[in-house]
């Protein structure tokens, strides 16, 4: 099971953290202005957004597996009341 399918965040999404982190560190001292550190964290957020749209996809993929398979729930709920 890889690290996304456990919640944890994608290496691209980590280093994409740290690239706020860092680019937080020339803003402090004067040499850089905020539209970087702005970026870096537009750039952070997108990933994030990719990854969670991944994991969508693929729990849905698991769901339409399971029920082509013949799993479900909606079994009880369809079944002839006595």
């Amino acid at each position: 099971m890889s690290g996304t399918a456990l919640g944890l965040p994608s290496p691209q999404v980590r280093e994409l953290e740290r690239s706020i982190t860092i680019s937080k560190l020339p803003f402090a001292s004067g040499r850089a202005n905020y539209l970087e550190i702005i970026t870096a964290q537009e750039n952070s957020l997108t990933a994030k957004l990719e990854l969670l749209e991944v994991q969508a996809g693929r729990t849905q993929n698991q769901v339409l597996l399971y029920k082509s398979l013949g799993g479900g729930w909606f079994w009880w709920f369809q079944r002839p009341r006595q």
